[in-house]
């Protein structure tokens, strides 16, 4: 069961490459998501591991999308996966979005008295801006990263739909999803809080193709699909419809 929120405040903007204020605990949510980011920047793969608790990360992750039955084998193997997902990008270089972009804490929200959200602001040399929410937990060593949005930076994906010349695309981070019809925003979704498209195969699923939905599984589905909707894969295997007038996203499955 998730956590009921307890408060949620606005805090000063803490930007990436500026040290923390003269003082401040280097123990705190904020210092947690500014070590990693550093680490994976300057390529340490060990310093960046160290940031996280992957076994708690996983424990969240179970406890959204199995039985308590079926957790203890996922836990386990799921917490290596996380770990290795990280690694891997670090090891290919994958370039990072807080490092084509200039990024800082600009929400804070206590979720319990261990877990703490965070929402990241990054602004683009474009002009562009997206916000991220970021979990950490304080653990035995401190605080660590249990939920992180998607660190690559990736092409758009769009897709015109059938209704009347709507028109949608991911955006550079992968997860936000927006929706315009005629230059005007209709709506503006993120796949994760959202859409709640969990950890499958991939630590955070982004969206790799948009098209119309296959009669296949309209035939298959039903009711179950709007009629102006627009198929969407994710990188995790994961899929499922949005519809192109609101914005609600129904899960299909996943390979």
């Amino acid at each position: 069961m998730k956590p009921a929120v307890r408060a949620s405040v606005l805090i000063g903007v803490l930007w990436l490459g500026c040290p923390p204020a003269e003082g401040a605990s280097a123990d705190t949510p904020e210092a947690a998501v500014e070590e990693f980011e550093k680490a994976y920047l300057r390529g340490d793969a060990d310093a960046a591991a160290a940031a996280w608790d992957f076994q708690e990360s996983s424990e969240l992750f179970g406890e959204t999308m199995f039985p308590p039955f079926v957790r203890p084998n996922f836990l386990s193997s799921n917490a290596k996966n996380f770990e290795h997902d990280l690694r891997d990008e670090i090891r290919n270089k994958v370039i990072a979005r807080f490092g084509v972009s200039q990024c800082g804490v600009t929400r804070k929200e206590q979720v319990s008295r261990a877990l703490t959200r965070l929402v990241e602001t990054c602004r683009w040399p474009d002009g562009f801006e997206s916000s991220e929410e970021l979990l950490t937990f304080k653990s035995s060593g401190g605080w660590r990263l249990v939920q992180y949005p998607s660190i690559r930076v990736f092409e758009p994906v769009c897709f015109s739909g059938d209704w009347q010349g709507t028109r949608v695309c991911s955006e550079r981070d992968g997860s936000q999803v927006t929706a315009v019809q005629n230059g005007r925003q209709l709506w503006r979704k993120d796949a994760h809080g959202d859409w709640k498209v969990w950890p499958y195969r991939t630590l955070y699923p982004v969206v790799r193709s948009m098209t119309a939905v296959p009669e296949g599984y309209r035939k298959a589905y039903g009711r179950l699909i709007p009629e102006h909707a627009i198929f969407i894969q994710f990188d995790s295997s994961q899929f499922g419809v949005v519809d192109e007038e609101a914005g609600k996203f129904t899960m299909l499955g996943q390979n």
